[in-house]
Protein backbone atom coordinates (compact mmCIF):
# COMPACT_ATOMS: atom_id res chain seq x y z
CA UNK A 1 0.00 0.00 0.00
CA UNK A 2 1.28 3.37 -0.82
CA UNK A 3 1.17 6.19 1.49
CA UNK A 4 -2.13 7.38 0.71
CA UNK A 5 -3.91 4.52 1.54
CA UNK A 6 -2.42 4.52 4.59
CA UNK A 7 -3.57 7.83 5.62
CA UNK A 8 -6.83 7.12 4.58
CA UNK A 9 -6.82 4.39 7.14
CA UNK A 10 -5.88 5.89 9.75
CA UNK A 11 -8.57 9.00 9.20
CA UNK A 12 -10.86 6.16 9.05
CA UNK A 13 -10.20 4.69 11.83
CA UNK A 14 -9.43 7.94 14.13
CA UNK A 15 -13.07 8.90 12.76
CA UNK A 16 -14.77 5.66 13.42
CA UNK A 17 -13.17 5.72 17.43
CA UNK A 18 -14.00 9.38 18.06
CA UNK A 19 -17.75 8.45 16.93
CA UNK A 20 -17.63 5.70 19.11
CA UNK A 21 -16.57 7.69 21.99
CA UNK A 22 -19.02 10.61 21.53
CA UNK A 23 -22.13 8.18 19.98
CA UNK A 24 -23.40 7.38 23.98
CA UNK A 25 -23.02 11.44 25.01
CA UNK A 26 -24.97 12.93 21.75
CA UNK A 27 -27.58 9.79 22.66
CA UNK A 28 -28.02 11.12 26.15
CA UNK A 29 -28.08 14.56 25.31
CA UNK A 30 -31.09 13.85 23.21
CA UNK A 31 -32.77 12.36 25.78
CA UNK A 32 -32.38 14.80 27.94
CA UNK A 33 -33.83 17.17 25.45
CA UNK A 34 -36.69 15.31 25.08
CA UNK A 35 -37.41 15.18 28.49
CA UNK A 36 -37.22 18.52 29.12
CA UNK A 37 -39.97 18.61 26.38
CA UNK A 38 -42.07 17.14 27.82
CA UNK A 39 -41.33 18.36 31.17
CA UNK A 40 -41.88 22.13 30.13
CA UNK A 41 -45.18 20.87 27.83
CA UNK A 42 -43.09 21.01 24.40
CA UNK A 43 -44.06 23.10 21.37
CA UNK A 44 -47.80 23.47 23.06
CA UNK A 45 -46.26 25.63 25.30
CA UNK A 46 -45.37 27.84 22.76
CA UNK A 47 -48.95 28.52 21.29
CA UNK A 48 -50.43 32.26 21.25
CA UNK A 49 -53.83 31.97 21.06
CA UNK A 50 -53.84 35.71 19.54
CA UNK A 51 -51.95 34.06 15.67
CA UNK A 52 -55.07 32.06 15.09
CA UNK A 53 -56.94 33.30 11.93
CA UNK A 54 -56.96 33.35 8.03
CA UNK A 55 -54.00 34.04 5.67
CA UNK A 56 -55.03 35.08 1.91
CA UNK A 57 -51.93 34.66 -0.74
CA UNK A 58 -51.55 37.75 -2.60
CA UNK A 59 -49.63 36.11 -4.99
CA UNK A 60 -52.56 33.91 -5.80
CA UNK A 61 -56.04 34.65 -4.79
CA UNK A 62 -57.50 31.21 -4.63
CA UNK A 63 -54.93 30.07 -1.57
CA UNK A 64 -55.99 30.45 1.96
CA UNK A 65 -54.49 28.89 4.95
CA UNK A 66 -56.27 28.97 8.31
CA UNK A 67 -54.24 28.63 11.64
CA UNK A 68 -56.95 27.35 14.31
CA UNK A 69 -56.04 28.50 18.32
CA UNK A 70 -55.83 25.06 18.91
CA UNK A 71 -52.80 24.59 16.36
CA UNK A 72 -54.55 23.21 13.24
CA UNK A 73 -53.40 24.67 10.32
CA UNK A 74 -55.85 24.29 7.07
CA UNK A 75 -54.57 25.31 3.61
CA UNK A 76 -57.34 25.39 1.24
CA UNK A 77 -57.67 25.78 -2.48
CA UNK A 78 -60.89 27.64 -4.20
CA UNK A 79 -61.77 24.79 -6.87
CA UNK A 80 -60.81 21.68 -4.88
CA UNK A 81 -63.22 19.49 -3.49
Amino acid sequence: MNKGSWVAVVVVLVVALGAFYFWPSVQTGLQNQMEQQSVNGGIEATRDPQMSGTWKSQTDEKFTREIRADGVIIDRYEGDA
